[in-house]
């Protein structure tokens, strides 16, 4: 009897044995179960937001076609193919399409330059993104897609990547319609603004050039055109062409224009790293959005290099090999790009680029504003200037190898300033980082004011560089467009071109008319 009663004790004493392993076994499965479920969940949240970041900056024909191309390459661990030039060397590879009958819209915004230099940081950007705001708005009813913000300067498009046999009609209207929303930002802000803006049809070709912090925008002689028609207008007017003009005779009362000409500098919208994982911090774009995110610095560079004559290249797109025309470009921007990646050039951030322009900025520190410097030593609070001076000078050294490489003579010319600047985010279907204030508009004239060859800076970064050691040569006082006269030095590197590069005036003389609606 004993026997049978501890046989009994046994068999339950294994089977609770049994029975609490199977209990723990069933809790860790179902903990994995559970942190599996997390797992994947955190995951698929991480891609939406990124995705959603992702076509803020970029088209969604545009990023479906990206993203089909990485998934390609992490499945073939090959090199990817390239296309080969005639000299056999490897292009990268390039996202690029064709339109032939779009309209563009350029508009700037009048008196934005003394409005910057006397409102606060924040009030600036949050003014900004208030009319940006609503310009977004106001494309989405007219059916215009916006490609980029140049730091006060909006531009759109209409007719891509959908054609829209009204595409002309849609970019003026949207030109009017801006018009009278300044109006109203000015009745209620009391900020003194109008816009200048510019309509032209034609063709383009659009898509991402380069390796690094790369943004859709559009290219060709058209694209000139109509951004040289904003810069020939009057605040108040749509500025547009004799081809808008026979598309919308019927629909507005026109009057001449004035058809002159003038320099101008086209810049291409970025989102930096510290910015874009700002966003994928939150919850959704439009909730940082109610706090605009803005800083001020005491002391950055500003770059801006450009090629002058390349739009002797790019503007013949309508031969059938187009894209040949954007190769050779896509190589010299993916070459600017990539020497950024060079330790020396760790604190240098590209800005923007957009048709040949380069913009970059060195010392753009993530949270040292105006209000938190590093430092008083002048040593540190100089080499901003003093990094993206090299940084300018490799640059030379790469278009030499590359009019080398490719048999080409493309010049380049730059300009450099240094000082105080605001940074901040604006806009809300496509947020953009910027940078404003008068060191970046006097950067920018030192380019369009230069040479090809040379760089040009003002005098104060003159004696920066001349106490550093750089030999900085007089160029006397120059019209400086919004600054009066200044006296400007330059800095001469080696020289670039395969052979002597032509200087001739390559600049073509548009002209326009002004448009009203009809009554």
């Amino acid at each position: 009897m004993a026997a049978i009663i501890l046989i009994s004790v046994c068999h339950s004493c294994v089977a609770l044995f049994f029975q609490y392993q199977l209990s723990i076994y069933d809790q860790k499965s179902f903990k994995h179960i559970q942190d599996a479920i997390i797992a994947r969940t955190t995951l698929e949240k991480e891609k939406n937001e990124q995705e959603l970041l992702l076509l803020s900056a970029i088209p969604a024909h545009i990023a479906v076609q990206l993203k089909q191309q990485l998934l390609e390459k992490q499945q073939d661990h090959r090199a990817s193919v390239r296309a080969e030039n005639i000299f056999g060397r490897k292009f990268r590879d390039m996202h690029i399409s064709k339109h032939d009958h779009v309209s563009i819209l350029f508009a700037d915004v009048v008196n934005f330059t003394p409005l910057a230099e006397i409102l606060t940081p924040r009030k600036l950007v949050e003014v900004l993104n208030r009319l940006f705001a609503k310009f977004d708005a106001l494309a989405q009813e007219n059916d215009c897609m916006r490609i980029k913000l140049l730091g006060d300067c909006y531009y759109c498009i209409s007719g891509l990547p959908i054609s829209r046999p009204g595409h002309a009609k849609n970019c003026v209207q949207m030109g009017l319609d801006m018009i009278k929303a300044i109006r109203g930002l000015h009745e209620s802000t009391q900020c003194d603004m109008d816009m200048r803006i510019g309509v032209h049809t034609g063709a383009v070709l659009c898509g991402l050039l380069g390796v690094r912090k790369f943004q859709f925008d559009i290219y060709s002689l058209d694209v000139t055109i109509a951004n040289r028609l904003e810069s020939t207008g009057m605040p108040g007017k749509v500025h547009v062409s004799n081809e808008v003009v026979q598309l919308l005779i019927s629909d507005y009362q026109f009057e001449r224009g004035n058809g002159e000409n003038r320099d101008s500098f086209l810049k291409e919208n970025i989102l930096p790293k510290h910015v874009a994982e700002r966003f994928l911090e939150i919850r959704s774009i439009n909730e940082a959005l109610k706090e605009p995110y803005h800083e001020s610095y005491d002391n950055i560079a500003v770059l801006f290099a450009s090629i002058p004559n390349y739009v002797d290249i790019y503007g013949k797109i309508r031969n059938e090999d187009y894209k040949e025309n954007l190769r050779v470009l896509n190589e010299i921007i993916v070459e600017f790009d990539e020497q950024l990646c060079r330790p020396k050039f760790s604190s240098v951030d590209k800005i923007k680029t957009c048709g040949s322009t380069y913009m970059a900025a060195a010392g753009l520190n993530p949270g040292l504003n105006a209000n938190n410097s590093l430092t008083s030593n002048p040593e540190l609070q100089n080499r901003p200037v003093l990094v993206m001076t090299e940084y300018a000078l490799t640059l030379f050294k790469v278009m030499k190898e590359i009019n080398e490489n490719y048999l080409q003579d493309f010049g380049l010319r730059v300009g450099i300033c240094n000082g105080p600047a605001v940074a901040g985010i604006i806009g809300t279907l496509k947020p953009v980082y910027d940078i404003w204030g008068n060191t970046v508009n006097v950067a920018s004239r030192m380019d369009s004011t230069g040479e090809m060859g040379k760089i040009q800076v003002p005098q104060h970064t003159a004696t920066i560089l001349t106490d550093a050691g750089y030999k900085c040569e007089a160029r006397g006082e120059i019209l400086v467009k919004g600054k009066g006269r200044m006296v400007t030095y330059w800095i001469r590197p080696e020289p670039v071109g395969r052979v002597s590069i032509n200087k001739k005036n390559s600049e073509r003389h548009m002209h326009g008319t002004s448009v009203r609606r009809s009554p």
